[in-house]
Order: structure tokens, then sequence, then C-alpha cells
């Protein structure tokens, strides 16, 4: 009789334990995120982002920006509920805003790399999150691609071009052409995921060429990729597996 007094009173204490634990979800999704952008060296490179706050309560939310990588002359400025100066650094927005039940940020939110003239790439992880419940956040990362853009764009006497993956969507294989028309010390074709981790990369020996990526042993999802001669950095190209 006592061990069943005591198995039902762990029974109670365990369901009690059980209804005070809550699992904390997100306040928060993406209507959508840029990921990867990229442009010319005298470009404007914007990436842009909207949240939604997917709750029936009113959440103020600041956002943090964690630099993971950057060039050297490389600065980001993001706006949020102010544009604030380039920074080299991470940082918290001071202010914050309102998201209302189910409403969005709209076009608040946006972060751009000042890049000084310097081919390069720079990564950073901003974070948005409710102000009272730091917690209850939702981050992402951008990679800042900056280089030539276009097709046969010229750069310090250097031209060259990327195609187009052919098929896109590709289930087994798919050529990569490439051409650069004049010398250079190093080229390779640099493949990422869709959260801008480098996945692959093939360096380049002759100045025209194809690249199959059958080869690479994708598994089936959304691949970017650019041609990189000499620190100079083509478009980004994008590259569908299906399986």
């Amino acid at each position: 009789m006592m061990i069943k007094i005591y198995n039902l009173t762990l029974l109670v204490l365990f369901l009690i334990i059980c209804s005070k634990i809550q699992i904390q979800a997100s306040s928060f999704e993406f209507v959508f995120k840029d990921e990867i952008v990229s442009g010319g060296l005298n470009d404007e490179i914007r990436a842009k982002a909207e949240i939604k706050n997917v709750t029936a309560n009113v959440i103020n939310v600041k956002s943090k920006l964690e630099i993971l990588s950057l060039t050297n002359g490389h600065t980001i400025v993001f706006c949020w509920d102010i544009c604030y100066p380039p920074v080299d650094y991470d940082m918290i927005s001071e202010g914050y805003l309102t998201l209302m039940p189910l409403g969005t940020s709209g076009e608040n939110f946006h972060a751009d790399i000042f890049a000084d003239g310097i081919s390069g790439e720079s990564k950073a992880r901003f974070t948005f999150f409710n102000m009272d419940k730091p917690d209850d956040s939702i981050s992402f990362t951008i990679t800042f691609l900056v280089g030539t853009t276009g097709v046969e764009k010229t750069i310090s006497d250097i031209t060259f071009s990327l195609s187009e993956p052919n098929p896109n969507p590709a289930s087994r294989s798919a050529l990569i052409n490439y051409n650069i028309n004049n010398n250079f010390s190093e080229a390779r074709i640099r493949f990422f995921d869709t959260k801008g981790i480098e996945i692959f990369n093939q360096q380049l020996n002759q100045a025209q060429g194809s690249l199959n990526i059958e080869h690479l042993k994708l598994s089936q999802g959304v691949y970017f990729y650019h041609l990189e001669v000499d620190g100079l950095i083509s478009n980004t190209k994008k590259l569908i597996i299906t399986r």
C-alpha cells in the first residue's frame, strides 16, 4: 500500500513539473531574407529581410549585428528603427520596432556593405529579438560578395565570364562554362549553400573550360556559385539540384 502511495505521489509531482515547463518557440518567422548578395566595387550592395510576429501579442523588437568575418576596409551599415552609421564591430540597435499581432516589419530592415573600393567577402549575422524576452529571437546570416558584376565586365584589365548552369534545375549533371580573357595568377569557382557556407571550390588552371556538377556529388537543394579571379568576383549564380 505504501509503495502505491509513493508511486502516486511521484506521478503527481511529475505532472506538476511538466505543467510548469513551457517549450519556448520563436514568436517570429521570416517573410523573406536575402542571404547572399553581390555587386561591383562601386555598387550599392544591399540585403533585405522582413520578419513576422506570429503571435497574438504586441512585441517590441530590437536588432543585433554580429560580424562573422570582415574584409579589411569593409564596414556594414544597417537600418531597423533608424539607420545606424557604418561599423566594423558587433552592436545592438538602440531603439526598437513594435510589431503588432500577426504584423510584419515591412521594409524597415536592410543591411549594406561599404566596400571602399576593396573586393572580398564579408559575413554578418542579424538577430531580431523580443526586448522583454531576449531568448525569443530569430536569426539569419548575410554573405556580402564584393567584386565584379555582370558578364564580360572589365576591372583591372581582367575580363571573365561565368555561365548559368545547363540544365537548371539539374538532377544528375549540368555544365557551367567559364572564360577568362587575360593572364591570371589564381582562379576558382566557389560553391555556397543557402546559409552562405562554402561547401566546395574548384581551382581553375585553364582560361576556358567547363565544370560538370555531376562530379561534385551535391545533395538535393539550392546552391550559389561565383567565379573568382585574382580576388575579383563575378555575379553570383543559382544552381538547383533535384533528385
